[in-house]
Parts: structure tokens; sequence; C-alpha cells
């Protein structure tokens, strides 16, 4: 749903997912529920120079499939576990020079319980062990150098949120996420004595207001931070040995709507819009703008045992990007 909504999520529904998300949406959940997801991304132009005189325009396909569970802890208390995990590969094509690479897998729990009569709250903790790998060029003047470093880091990410409904048709979220983790990086298979040190803040609001019992929507607004560290590298890059890094923020607005066709059918479209300032490994500064409109349908036979969803997105940031979600949901 996420997705779906161009990533307003606050007053959603609360799901398996929500393990990710929105932890404090956990406490609406009645019975144990599980979730599986598939999910496509395709990229498009994201490489850049790769050397003296030669370019690349990579592409990229990335696969994640995830399983998340929901275990509410007695009846109508309101207090709800939740575990997760996803794992996914990258595979870059149209880049001969840098051959990029990276996987990793994502771990999750969660606890939300209520927090007064129309107020929730929940914590949720992640774990990320990723490697990527990829080739660089250095050219000095007079000859033409290349590199293969290879990233191996490991993450934890804590996130707390706060949830409030006026009992009726609106619905508000806050939450606040902080991380923090390292890793080695080495080039041409050597260690150079750098860990790679990296921290991440994250604040989020939002609602979502009831228009009438078929239609809602939601908006939110996100702000995240991020520097990346990634230790010492040869002494011929850069003009003498130094440390690497990635750091900035991006702010991020989103709305989203959900109109019910049917007991069994719902239609879900949303738009982002996304603002990136980054400096990058070579001191470079730069900022982009990003819009990406989502749609999603929902189906859920007769019952509240099972449904199944799918939702695609698509960016425009220079080129245009295309991912892809399908998620199939079971409560016992």
């Amino acid at each position: 749903r996420a997705a779906i909504l161009g990533g307003a999520y606050m007053g959603a529904e609360g799901s398996p997912a929500s393990v990710i998300l929105n932890p404090a949406a956990l406490s609406s959940l009645k019975k144990t529920d599980t979730m599986l997801t598939f999910t496509q991304n395709n990229y498009k132009g994201i490489g850049g120079a790769a050397g003296k005189d030669k370019n690349e325009a990579i592409s990229a396909h990335l696969m994640d499939t995830g399983l998340y569970v929901a275990l509410p802890l007695g009846k109508k208390t309101g207090r709800v576990l939740a575990f997760g995990a996803d794992t996914f590969n990258t595979t870059f094509n149209d880049a001969p020079i840098t051959e990029p690479k990276g996987s990793g897998s994502r771990f999750y729990a969660a606890y939300s319980a209520p927090l007064g009569k129309n107020m929730t709250w929940g914590y949720g903790l992640m774990y990320l062990d990723d490697t990527y790998a990829w080739g660089t060029g250095w050219y000095d003047g007079v000859s033409f150098s290349r590199y293969h470093m290879k990233n191996q880091s490991q993450n934890w990410r804590h996130r707390l949120a706060v949830q409030g409904t006026d009992g009726g048709k609106f619905t508000w979220g806050i939450q606040g996420t902080f991380g923090y983790g390292e890793g080695n990086n080495y080039w041409n298979g050597i260690d150079r004595d750098g860990k790679e040190k990296n921290a991440f803040t994250a604040f989020r609001g939002g609602t979502q207001w009831k228009l009438s019992p078929k239609t809602r929507v939601a908006c939110d607004l996100e702000w995240q931070w991020i520097d990346i560290q990634f230790g010492n590298h040869p002494a011929s890059i850069g003009h003498g040995g130094g440390s690497a890094y990635y750091k900035g923020d991006t702010l991020r607005a989103m709305a989203g709507l959900e109109h019910s066709l049917s007991d069994s059918f719902s239609l879900q479209g949303g738009y982002r819009f996304s603002s990136f300032k980054i400096k990058d490994l070579c001191g470079r500064n730069a900022q982009h703008d990003a819009n990406t409109l989502s749609m999603g349908l929902n189906w859920k036979p007769k019952g509240d045992s099972f449904s199944l969803s799918w939702n695609g997105e698509y960016t425009w940031l220079g080129y245009g990007d295309f991912s892809q979600n399908l998620a199939l949901r079971c409560r016992f």
C-alpha cells in the first residue's frame, strides 16, 4: 500500500508490512496475519563517466522477495508482535567497465500497543547486511587507472512511531528513525584499513481522511539524512589517500487516494515528489528532483482470509524508472 498511495501510508490500515513502514499501525490487526511480496524495479540511465573517453548509461534490475508475519498477543488487547525478512539482488546491465553488483538481506522485528483510548505506539528494528561491488576509473592527466571496489556493511535502524484517530474520519501519525552501521572496503581485493561508517536519520508525519465509506485520501511529508564515510582509498585516487564519502538529505511529499469499487475490488493511486541534495564520492554537489506516479489494484474475495494486490509506479528523474509489486496476504 505504501507504493500504491505514492508512499503515503501513515493513516492506512495495518498489515504485516507495517513491520517495515509504520509499527504503530500493527495494533489494528486482530488475527494472525502473513504477507508474501515480490518486488521488481527497473532503473535506466543511472551511470556516468567511467573513465577517459568512455561513458556508461547503466541500467539496473532489482528483485526483492519478502515474508512478513504479525502475531496479536491475546484477544482485543491491541498488542501485536511482528517479524519479517526480505532478500534482494540487483543486476546491472550495459556496464562493461564498472561491472557493478549488489545483493543483501534485511531482517525486521516490531511491537505495537495501545496508548490511551484513540492512540497506539510502535517500535521497529531493522538489520541490513549488504554487499556492493563496482569498478571505477581515475584519470590523473597522464594515465588512466582502473580500480575495483567491494563494500560490505552491516546496518541497524530503530523506528519509533505514534498513531492516533479522532474515532471517526481522521487519522494522523508521526515517527522518527535513527540508524547507524559500519563495514569494510576492499580496493582491488585489499583492505585499506578504513572502516566504513554511516548514519541515518528520518522524520515523518502524515494524515488520512475518509471522504466517504468507499473513499479515503492520505498525505505525508518525510525528511531523510544519510552520511556514509567509505574509509581510506588508494593514494592514486583523489590526489592522495583519503576517505571517500556520500552524504545528503532528501525531502519527500506524498499524496494518495483509495476507492472501493465493490466489496472485493479497490483502486489506488498516488503521487510523490522527491528532492535530493547530495554530495558524492568525488566531492561534487548534486541536486535532483523526481516525480512519481503510482497506481494499484486490490482484490479480496468474500471473507477476510485472503487478498491479492498489485501496484506499479513510474518515476521521472531525467529518465524513466518503473517498479511493480505483487503481494499475497493471508489471515488465520
